[in-house]
């Protein structure tokens, strides 16, 4: 069952070969997005040095807090929410109202591609699994419940650290068990030759 519901996850999410690889490709990535946003918005050298400054301040800033195991969730999440404010504030100060309007635009671009490439991953299962139009509509009704459900444990202030750990843990497996009842013995076999092809595919990038 765990390599099949990994076969299952691999279609449904971005992954890598392995975590080290996940975590140089994520560095990479925001790099990338980084230098595409000061094209996109035209950024000045002096721009630049600000944004940089604010983010090495607001780094510094959180990788203090999470040392801190003295404070309570709440106070953790309020001092996080506050940091996270501050960066944005401060972020879009140093931008004009043009730059702003822009920045906008691509933000809303962006999470119309993220869905994008939720519904392209989907139907890649649905013609190579063989799923059925009720599959595809159960498929994209959990992920929205299990969205609402980890936002909502997300902003539960009456757990603590390792009782929202543990509650994240169970809603996932929660899905998983729920994918795993909804396919047939045919379809898991054919989503796990789908997945050596998707590995086989980002070996050889």
């Amino acid at each position: 069952m765990k390599k099949l519901m990994m076969a299952v996850w691999s279609l449904l999410v971005i992954t890598a070969a392995n975590a080290q690889d996940l975590t140089k490709g994520r560095h990479n990535g925001k790099k990338q997005h980084r230098k595409e946003m000061v094209r996109q918005l035209g950024l000045t050298e002096g721009q630049q040095q600000q944004a940089k400054a604010i983010r090495e301040t607001q780094r510094k800033q959180i990788a203090e807090l999470n040392k801190n195991e003295s404070i309570t969730v709440k106070e953790f999440r309020d001092r996080k929410a506050a940091l996270r404010q501050s960066y944005k504030t401060q972020m879009a100060a140093i931008l004009t109202p043009s730059q702003k309007e822009k920045l906008a635009q691509q933000k809303a671009a962006h999470r119309a591609k993220k869905e994008a490439n939720f519904t392209n991953r989907l139907e890649k299962m649905r013609t190579g699994a063989g799923l059925t139009d009720e599959q595809v509509a159960k498929i994209k009704s959990d992920r929205a419940t299990f969205t609402a459900r980890r936002q909502s444990l997300k902003e539960n202030q009456t757990l603590n650290r390792a009782q929202r750990r543990e509650a994240m843990q169970a809603l996932k497996q929660e899905r998983k068990t729920q994918m795993e009842a909804l396919l047939t013995p045919d379809q898991k076999e054919k989503l796990k030759g789908l997945k050596k092809k998707h590995a086989a595919r980002t070996m050889a990038k």
